[in-house]
């Protein structure tokens, strides 16, 4: 009986993996940045085109500035985010990117 339970919680576990880990990271980061060690969180619907650029530096096949526009025109036309994930909205921005700043963007 035991060894079932394990198996349904390692199942259960298996299939949330990609939710567990990106809260995991945004907890982590969250922290860390209230201790001033971790790096910047960005506020996305209040960002500054350096913040943004720095968030997307590293990333490859990334252009950094094309996208901090991209995203400061989408707020300058009236939009805003409601999610966090309604950052995918913005073109170039797709579920890997997504994936690599999930933890480093809020609301």
């Amino acid at each position: 009986m035991l060894v079932y339970a394990i198996g349904k919680l390692l199942v259960w576990v298996w299939r949330r993996r990609d939710s567990i880990v990106s809260y995991l990271g945004r907890t982590v980061s969250y922290w860390l940045h209230w201790m001033g060690v971790g790096p910047p969180v960005v506020d996305i619907n209040h960002p500054s085109k350096e913040d943004l650029e720095k968030l997307f530096e590293g990333l490859r096949g990334i252009n950094p500035a094309k996208l901090a526009r991209r995203i400061i025109a989408y707020l300058e036309q009236g939009g805003a985010f409601e999610r966090v994930e309604d950052i995918k909205k913005i073109t170039g921005i797709g579920e890997k990117t997504f994936k690599n700043i999930n933890y480093r963007i809020k609301i």
